[in-house]
This record gives C-alpha cells, structure tokens and sequence, in this order.
C-alpha cells in the first residue's frame, strides 16, 4: 500500500534520526521489534492511532507520515463525530457559513490532551494542487499565532469573513499566502492585524477527499 510504503520510511528516518534502535523504539511504543520492523518494510497495516503514537513521542504533525495529508481512517477503531461547519473559500474571503453541513468520524485518540477539531469544506482553487475544490479539510483549534505559524491554516479576517491560506505570523504582521500562483498573496501590518482583526482559528491536520 502506497501510504503504509510512506509512512513507513518516515517511521525509518525519525528512528535513525534519533539514533534508536528497532528494538529501542519498540519499547518505546510498545511492541516488540519484529512488528515495528513489518511496518517499516510496509508489511503490516499502519492505523492512525499507532502514528499518533508516533506523533507524541517525535513532537511531529500526524500529516508528517502521509503524502498530501491524506490519511485513510480504519473504522473499526474507537470513533468519535464532529461537525464540518460549512464551507470556506480557498480564494477570495466571504462571508463564513456556520451551519453543520455532516458529521464526520475522527479517531477518539486524536482528542487526548483536550484537543478539538472541526472539519470546513473547501469551495475554490487558490490552495491547489495540494488542496482540490471540494476537499473536506480537518483542523485542528488553535488561536495561538505563533503555534500556527507557518501552517497551513483557517483564519477569520475582518471578523467574520473566512479563509483558508498558508498563514505566516512574526513581528512584522501576517501574511496569508496561496499555493495556487494565480492568486495574490495577502500582507497585514500588526496594526491591521490587531484593527480588522485578524484572527487564526486552526492548522489542518488532513484531507478527507473522495476519489
């Protein structure tokens, strides 16, 4: 499988990267040495509760062991539901729709340490190639800039005009930047960011995506 063949070398490089051993990181997470050397051969199934794992003990983002941030979510896991609230432009900001449009299911590990999530559909192209028009974007809540910065991020501008960009924050204001070329990057100086204002509300974490 593509992603487990992924996953599974960056599981190598962070291991190595530490200097540990199979044997000394399976003890870390576990499991004895000949699972964690199947999941590194892609020869076992990775779910997303063992990259979580992963996660907490190398302080990485869960999307650090897919490509393009899809992760296939094993549904034969403990679950639990949030709401995709509406839509989000990944072009011009509008005014953001509240209402619930779904639930989806989300891995109940993802909310240890009081985590919380909401899923926003996107509706344009300024994002691609990395984010198409209709994908559904899960993120995770957080208000705090600087944990934000250089993520790929929802933030309200205005106060209630959403969008969806590459967010960059430092002591020169906030710049919100497109992937798609065709779409101009936006730069706020830290009085605009305090007066308009800008606000970030969460960094995605995956694609839920149909093929």
């Amino acid at each position: 499988m593509e992603i487990n063949k992924y996953a599974g070398k960056r599981i190598k490089t962070l291991r190595e990267k530490h200097n540990l051993t199979q044997q000394q990181l399976a003890d870390k997470l576990n499991i004895n040495q000949q699972s964690l050397a199947r999941y590194e051969l892609d020869q076992r199934t990775i779910k997303v509760d063992f990259l979580l794992k992963l996660c907490q003990l190398f302080n990485v983002e869960l999307n650090y062991f897919v490509p393009n941030n899809v992760i296939p979510i094993e549904l034969d896991e403990e679950v639990t539901k949030i709401p995709v609230l509406g839509y989000i432009p990944a072009g011009i900001p509008f005014e953001a729709i509240e209402d619930v449009i779904k639930y989806i299911d989300i891995p109940k590990e993802w909310l240890y340490g009081n985590q919380e999530y909401f899923g926003l559909l996107i509706d344009g192209n300024s994002m691609f190639p990395k984010y198409q028009n209709g994908d559904i974007v899960i993120f995770q809540k957080c208000e705090d800039p600087i944990k934000c910065n250089n993520k790929d991020c929802a933030v309200m501008v205005n106060g209630n005009d959403a969008t969806f960009k590459k967010f960059f924050f430092n002591n020169n204001g906030v710049i919100l930047q497109p992937y798609n070329s065709e779409y101009e990057i936006k730069s706020y100086l830290p009085n605009e960011v305090e007066e308009l204002p800008i606000k970030v509300l969460g960094y995605a974490v995956q694609i839920r995506r149909d093929l």
